[in-house]
């Protein structure tokens, strides 16, 4: 067995986007909320797709959070 030690993003990091994007800012790129470049974000189970290039796209989502 080989146990390897998590990977460590950098502190933790928030950001708000709108569902419509008339209303403000509907997306944000994942990698601007990590301390470290590279790596892959993939979104898990019934979360909302991610789009190219990292970019979590909030038009027409749901309000909530989103982890």
């Amino acid at each position: 067995m080989t146990v390897e030690a998590a990977p460590i993003a950098g502190g933790d990091a928030t950001a708000s986007v709108c569902n419509d994007n008339t209303e403000g800012t509907s997306a944000v790129d994942l990698s601007t909320l990590v301390g470290v470049s590279g790596g892959v974000f993939s979104a898990v189970g019934a979360a909302h797709p991610l789009g190219p290039a990292r970019v979590f796209e909030g038009k027409r989502v749901g309000s909530g959070d989103y982890v």
